[in-house]
């Protein structure tokens, strides 16, 4: 599993990318066999329409499948990373269930042999 962080805020405190890594590792490790690469960009925010605070978007490429995004947006970096982390960790996991049931029902009901 290839990880990328980006912060593009250069006030944001120190170890904040330490943080991502870790809560992303912790999140998405068991289903590392299954994930090409995981990008993480954490950005602050402050403007009219949003608001004040910070957003974390997370995109995971599964192998030759997918990418899928979760987004999610808080007062603080850490927040919105745990967020952004959960929801992307349930993504995988819903994702690949989903293709699990799909494997098992095609392998339930046998193609006719070519010719047949």
């Amino acid at each position: 599993m290839h990880l990328h962080v980006v912060i593009e805020n250069a006030a944001l405190r120190p170890g904040l990318r330490e943080l991502v890594e870790q809560r992303l590792k912790s999140a998405l490790g068991r289903f590392a066999d299954r994930i090409g690469w995981v990008s993480a960009r954490l950005q602050q925010v402050n403007s009219f329409a949003e608001g004040r605070g910070h957003r974390c978007r997370i995109e995971v490429s599964l192998v030759a499948v997918c990418i899928l995004t979760a987004q999610a947006r808080a007062v603080d970096a850490e927040m919105a990373v745990s967020r952004a982390a959960e929801r992307i960790e349930r993504r995988v996991k819903a994702e690949l269930d989903r293709r699990r049931a799909a494997q098992k029902q095609a392998s339930a009901y046998p193609q006719p042999p070519i010719g047949a």
